[in-house]
């Protein structure tokens, strides 16, 4: 339970520091964004995002999937949802600076590319998968796991 609630802070304080990192704090502009953020994470639950990996671009000849899961929203499912999100949403989380995650089998991996670079952008595209295909390497930096991907795709 202990470590589960240190897990929890752990995330928060990432989520926390994307927001601020992207959001001058001092303006209205931020008052504005943070409330608009706020009203549109909460209607995450109400999406339907099970469609068929047959509408997202495909997997090349071959691909083998290290990890299979789906997108979601990390302050959704840690504030009790289930963290799918669909992809206008996914792109709204990441223009303010929320993250989004990769959740394969009960574990909330962030993803990056090879060159190091978040790849929030290419799961954004995916986020409407009912199935996503990660293969690449987890790294664990202070109890966070990440994945260095080396492909991304709806399966």
């Amino acid at each position: 339970m202990l470590k589960r609630a240190v897990i929890m802070l752990a995330v928060l304080l990432v989520t926390a520091g994307f927001v601020f990192a992207q959001i001058n704090i001092n303006t209205n502009q931020s008052t504005k964004a943070v409330t608009s953020t706020v009203t549109k994470t909460a209607a995450v639950d109400a999406v339907n995002t099970d469609k068929p990996a047959s509408d997202m671009p495909k997997a090349p000849a071959g691909f083998k999937a290290d990890f299979e899961g789906q997108v979601i929203s990390v302050e959704n499912l840690l504030t009790g949802g289930n963290g799918r999100i669909d992809k206008a949403t996914a792109e709204n989380l990441l223009s303010y600076g929320k993250p989004i995650a990769f959740l394969s089998k009960g574990v909330i991996y962030f993803v990056f590319d090879a060159g190091g670079n978040f790849a929030g952008n290419k799961l954004a595209k995916l986020a409407e998968a009912s199935k996503v295909g990660i293969a690449g390497k987890v790294k664990t930096v202070k109890g966070l796991k990440y994945i260095i991907a080396n492909g991304i795709y709806a399966i």
